[in-house]
């Protein structure tokens, strides 16, 4: 999860602080506790289109059919009481599943 730099930061905080987590895994644990019973598939696709990805793109990402992302779609929304798919944007950016300081990842 991290590069070798990381690798002796972490040695030395850890020996400091007793606690280090890179940015990326401090994010995913922080993000596994608020995801309201999301399976860890439909924790993905909420991410995915938490950046702006279309069904075809995340369907494409994680090489399930379209209509699998647009049930896994409808299953997030009935769990979280969404709306439409700017409310999972705005809850996968309230959970920290989007950096929005990163890019959008590529397709």
């Amino acid at each position: 999860c991290s590069p070798p730099d990381d690798i002796t930061k972490a040695f030395q905080v850890a020996f400091t602080t007793g606690d280090f987590l890179c940015s990326t895994c401090r994010a995913d644990v922080s993000a596994a506790g608020k995801t309201r019973g999301l399976s860890p598939r439909e924790t993905e696709v909420l991410r995915l289109l938490g950046y702006g990805n279309t069904n075809f793109i995340v369907s494409e990402t994680l090489k399930i059919s379209e209509k699998t992302v647009e049930a896994h779609r409808a299953n997030i929304k009935r769990k979280l009481g969404a709306r439409g798919l700017s409310d999972l944007v705005r809850y996968a950016i309230s959970i920290g599943l989007v950096d929005t300081k990163d890019p959008i990842p590529a397709e």
